[in-house]
């Protein structure tokens, strides 16, 4: 370390000795030296009480200094004279001619370039008195601008001088804050006690307190060391980077810790027991951690946003994990938002909106499809949501953990085709549902006794509109057969051609008209005929293959009714008939006798005949004939004179008897 003697240095200079230092040989150095933390600083400051005092012999001085990376050393602060006179010096950016009187504080400042010569003094000198009042507090500091290398030196933050000392930082070396007698043979003379408060170093722009100062008792460079250094130091009523040197002060060790600069670390959270309260040396680097996520419960969560911090280098940011550098009292506030779980859920296709939202936030989830193919055939169709929102978009308020499921239908295709004409009622149907399906079209000419037609769906129904229930996929094709033209000749019992026919009942299905065209290769059935109001029944099967006509027989008869009398003449008798059809004849019959009926349905005929108040019943079917006899007028009367013969031959007979029986009695 050289020795800091800014009052020698002049005095060399200037030949002007106004006391013996012929045999001054000591330089006693009494201060702090700061802790490792400032080192590699870019200047310091300190605060310096100014006493007036006499320096007996040699000078007394009170300042702040530093070694810096590259060997150079920088001081600024005060000195006390002990000669009147003026004082100059060699360096050309020093003050010349300075006339200071014995006593007088005056500011300094002074620098050595590496490897220069101690016993050549640069810097500069402050007017008589320049240090301030008796019992002021004054601030002495100095600072490199980073990357220039030049040194700015200020008293009360008025920059007193520069210079470019080749570096910008201090290297491993602390700033140090001393009081010194320098230049003095003896340790006997009187130094009063004077207060350093606010020893600090620059980082950059930043200025930081010395967390932790350390006495030191010294010599300086090339002084004496067989005198005790008799000036102490002292921290001042346990304030921190508040000391006092001077010779009333018991001489301490070096090293020994004078004060540390401790301060607070407080940690509030709402969540995760993070809050704290911690004591922390100055620029210990602690370490801030919260958990990313806090699950609340189920659905709940709180998720950490950051950091607010207050104090001098707290840290504000959103980082979950962070050091932070106890520069002063620091509060660090974890802050959270509440986020609840949007559970939704979807059992076919993809759902978009799922996640974690901010409490009261308001997404909107929607599907990535409305229709979802299941298998050929079927698909399953979104309804709506269970929250009752019909369209494919649904918007929730996050008051909560909130779930909200899509709803869906099954549905099945229904597959109508056909080779001709023109089917209707394909398409997809709710699952059970009922479709209805139809064929319009029906036939197909290929000319005039030969056609396709519609003979039935494919799942065996003949009916060309007819409904089906869909509950899976259903393929429904309409089938078209072959069909040739049938014309009906219905014969009565005789053989004889009838007609006209009202219908043909034909397998259950009406036919008006007597052609019909009937399906290649099956069997029909005419059931029966519809003839003169009398449905007559038939049963008559067929079959075609090619256009066809049809004789078939019917139950169709001619009925005869004879009147006659008892000796076969005719008679005119009063006939009352009732045909199958309710048909009701009353007539005479004619002058034969004989009465017929032609194309009689069933050959069936109910009623009466009445002559000369005989009656007689008629009851005929299946064709079979009516002779009614009667009685005539001449067969009356004979009747009639043959009873009365016999009654007179009766008579007479037993009147003679009678006559022959009394005879004999007498």
């Amino acid at each position: 370390m050289p020795r800091y003697n800014l009052l020698f240095a002049v005095v060399m200079i200037t030949g002007l000795v106004f006391i013996s230092v012929a045999n001054s040989q000591y330089w006693f150095q009494s201060g702090v030296r700061g802790s490792n933390d400032t080192a590699f600083n870019n200047g310091g400051s300190v605060s310096v009480e100014t006493i007036y005092q006499n320096a007996t012999e040699g000078s007394i001085g009170f300042w702040l200094g530093e070694s810096l990376s590259n060997g150079a050393f920088i001081q600024v602060g005060y000195e006390v004279p002990n000669a009147t006179g003026y004082y100059s010096t060699s360096c050309t950016n020093s003050s010349t001619n300075v006339f200071l009187k014995t006593g007088m504080p005056t500011w300094f400042w002074e620098y050595f370039m590496p490897g220069a010569n101690e016993s050549s003094f640069c810097g500069g000198i402050g007017p008589n008195g320049s240090a301030g009042l008796n019992g002021s507090y004054n601030t002495y500091s100095f600072a490199a601008a980073p990357g220039t290398n030049v040194w700015s030196v200020y008293f009360n933050d008025q920059r007193i001088g520069k210079v470019n000392l080749g570096t910008d930082n201090s290297g491993p070396n602390p700033i140090s804050a001393f009081a010194e007698y320098a230049q003095t043979n003896s340790n006997m003379w009187p130094m009063s006690t004077v207060k350093f408060k606010n020893l600090a170093y620059f980082t950059g722009n930043l200025s930081r307190l010395v967390p932790e100062g350390y006495s030191s008792i010294s010599y300086g460079k090339g002084s004496y060391t067989i005198l005790p250094n008799p000036y102490g130091v002292r921290e001042v009523a346990n304030f921190s980077d508040y000391f006092e040197v001077g010779s009333n002060i018991q001489a301490q060790l070096s090293s020994v810790v004078l004060w540390r600069v401790g301060y607070s670390l407080n940690i509030y959270s709402d969540y995760s027991n993070l809050t704290s309260n911690a004591n922390y040396i100055a620029y210990s680097v602690v370490p801030l951690s919260a958990p990313r996520i806090i699950n609340l419960n189920r659905g709940a969560r709180e998720l950490f946003t950051g950091w607010v911090g207050s104090g001098s280098e707290a840290y504000t940011g959103n980082q979950t994990s962070q050091y932070v550098t106890i520069y002063g009292n620091i509060t660090e506030t974890a802050t959270w938002k509440r986020e609840y779980y949007l559970n939704a859920t979807t059992q076919f296709g993809g759902v978009v909106g799922s996640g974690w939202y901010d409490a009261n936030s308001t997404p909107t989830v929607y599907l990535a499809a409305n229709i979802v193919a299941i298998a050929p055939g079927k698909r399953e169709v979104f309804t709506g949501w269970s929250d009752g929102e019909p369209t494919n978009e649904t918007t929730l308020i996050m008051d909560g953990p909130r779930n909200v499921s899509a709803l869906w239908k099954t549905q099945y295709y229904l597959n109508v085709a056909s080779p001709y004409g023109n089917a209707s009622g394909g398409g997809w149907y709710d699952a059970n549902s009922v479709a209805d399906i139809s064929l319009s079209g029906l036939t197909v000419p290929i000319n005039q006794t030969s056609r396709y037609a519609f003979y039935n769906w494919s799942n065996g129904n003949v009916l060309n509109r007819t409904a089906i229930l869909v509950n899976s996929p259903i393929i429904v094709n309409a089938n078209f057969e072959k069909q040739y033209l049938v014309s009906f000749e219905p014969e009565d019992s005789n053989g004889d051609e009838i007609g006209p026919i009202g219908y043909y009942n034909v397998s259950s299905k009406i036919v008006n008209g007597s052609t019909f065209f009937a399906f290649a290769n099956k069997r029909y059935n005419i059931e029966y005929i519809y003839y003169k109001g009398v449905p007559l029944t038939t049963n008559y099967h067929f079959g075609v293959d090619a256009p066809t006509n049809l004789q078939f027989k019917t139950p169709v008869y001619d009925i005869a009714i004879q009147t006659m009398s008892v000796f076969g003449t005719p008679v005119n008798a009063r006939i009352n008939l009732t045909f199958k059809n309710n048909t009701k004849l009353d007539f005479i019959s004619n002058s034969t006798g004989l009465n017929k009926f032609y194309d009689v349905p069933y050959g069936y005929a109910s009623g009466y005949a009445d002559y000369l108040g005989f009656r007689e019943s008629i009851d005929i079917s299946n064709g079979s004939g009516s002779y009614l006899t009667f009685l005539t007028n001449s067969l009356v009367f004979y009747i009639i004179g043959g009873i009365l013969f016999i009654a007179a031959v009766a008579w007479i007979t037993v009147y003679y008897e009678r006559r022959k029986s009394a005879k004999s009695r007498n």
